[in-house]
């Protein structure tokens, strides 16, 4: 079953990890070892974050991807099968 969010509710998700991440890891070089300490802070934050909010489209899974060459972060839902934009 399709989750059904407004796309500018969906952004409002992937901002706040965005500005969780970026204050705590900007302007550091994604190292192998940066990024496994991102992925757990993100990890951490999505458990708070479905703990604490109700509407479906926090518990959609998601992934953080790396572009070292862009010194650049990416946060996508895991499988784009489970949301429908309205």
């Amino acid at each position: 079953m399709k989750v059904q969010v407004q796309a500018n509710y969906w952004h409002k998700i992937i901002d706040h990890y965005h500005n969780i991440l970026n204050e705590k890891f900007l302007g550091q070089i994604y190292t192998p070892r940066t990024q496994h300490f991102m992925r757990e802070v993100f990890e951490a934050e999505m458990q708070k974050a479905k703990a604490r909010e109700t509407h479906p489209a926090w518990h959609i899974p998601l992934q953080l991807r790396f572009d070292p060459l862009a010194h650049n972060f990416i946060i996508e839902a895991t499988s784009s099968n489970e949301l429908e934009f309205i």
